[in-house]
């Protein structure tokens, strides 16, 4: 929360992304759902053409994320990390935006790339019922736009609620 209100303040090129996701969280409240999830596995690729992998790691209580993404048939590889915005509201779910990194050689990193990221943990034992979203935004194509979501297809994400 810190961070999008001091880059409204700056009056960067986050600010309408920063004002908006603000909005967002604040219209939806944050109550009784995971606070932190933890996971990793595989889902299709967003172009039908194979595997997207995965592992997260989430903590709202830290305001704390890392992870990786990757969609080899649809080039794209990332990392992400420092929560931007978190929103716990959804029942088993951790929706957060955080900036991402490509993990592309031939691709130039900028600061001002964000993942929104929306995971679900139908509960245990095992990754029926889980799902994933990832949608990057700014970057060049192919992580410019991208959108994947769906069914986790194998491995597992752990869901904690401590509120």
């Amino acid at each position: 929360m810190r961070r999008i209100i001091s880059a409204i303040r700056r009056g960067n090129r986050l600010r309408l992304l920063a004002l908006s996701v603000l909005v967002v969280a604040v219209l939806v409240g944050t109550t009784g759902c995971y606070t932190k999830l933890n996971g990793g596995g595989w889902m299709q690729s967003a172009n039908g053409q194979g595997r997207a992998t995965f592992g997260i790691h989430y903590d709202y209580n830290k305001d704390a994320a890392t992870g990786t993404y990757q969609d080899k048939a649809a080039g794209v590889s990332v990392a992400f990390a420092d929560v931007v915005v978190a929103d716990n509201s959804a029942p088993e779910c951790a929706t957060y935006s955080a900036f991402y990194r490509t993990q592309d050689k031939n691709v130039r990193n900028r600061d001002d790339q964000f993942a929104i990221l929306t995971a679900c943990d139908n509960g245990e034992p095992g990754f029926v019922g889980d799902t994933l979203s990832i949608e990057l935004l700014g970057g060049p194509p192919p992580y410019r736009g991208y959108t994947n979501s769906g069914p986790i297809l194998g491995g597992n994400l752990n869901g904690l609620e401590t509120n």
